[in-house]
């Protein structure tokens, strides 16, 4: 079972404090469509007292029930041998203010995978290896190299083929600066990686390849 906890200013609803901003969809509706997946979701908050209860019943009103809320979810006391630690355990973070480190970028090339191995850059052999990950969009269907798909409302983004710093074929979306690679023709494409989108809020929007 995946744990996710998820902030509520700035990530769930606009950052209001101590009012609460309006609700930003999609984000509600990734959360909802990771709890049909069975998905545990805490509700992880600076929210305390009547702020807090006003969130919980903000997202119930939404149709967002959470599995706990500021606390760890009971097996996962129980797994510590009866321990709740402070920092909420979890699978994934949501939140607005979040930077995943290291910093998942990837690296590739046009002609096949591109990797780093003690600081020497190499082109993998076999391009048409499949990847380590399997991705789904919010339909359930399989991202492949070459599709365009949408994450939440930014505009179409190709799907290309690529690997982490440890060498695991991926896939990603171009994360480089296009007017920068222009004028700086040696410098390396960057990616990131999809494992950093919920499958929620993407959808392909050109299944051709």
């Amino acid at each position: 079972m995946k744990i996710i906890a998820i902030d509520f200013d700035g990530c769930l609803v606009e950052s209001q404090w101590p009012l609460i901003g309006r609700p930003r969809e999609e984000v509600f509706k990734a959360a909802l469509a990771e709890k049909a997946r069975g998905s545990a979701l805490i509700l992880w908050t600076c929210r305390t007292g009547k702020y807090l209860d006003d969130a919980v019943k903000f997202c119930r009103a939404h149709g967002l029930e959470f599995d706990a809320v500021n606390d760890n979810l009971p097996e996962t006391i129980a797994a510590y041998g009866g321990s709740n630690c402070r920092k909420i355990v979890a699978d994934e973070y949501w939140d607005d203010c979040a930077v995943r480190m290291p910093a998942p970028a990837l690296k590739t090339d046009r002609l096949g995978l591109y990797a780093v191995t003690q600081g020497i850059g190499y082109l993998e052999e076999n391009p048409e290896r499949s990847p380590a990950y399997c991705y789904v969009d919010k339909h359930d269907r399989e991202i492949k190299p070459g599709m365009l798909i949408r994450i939440g409302d930014d505009p179409p983004e190709r799907v290309y083929r690529c690997c982490t710093q440890e060498m695991d074929e991926d896939l990603g979306i171009n994360a480089s600066n296009e007017d920068y690679l222009k004028h700086h023709p040696d410098a390396e494409r960057v990616y990131y990686s999809l494992i950093n989108f919920p499958s929620g809020i993407i959808e392909i929007v050109k299944e051709d390849t």
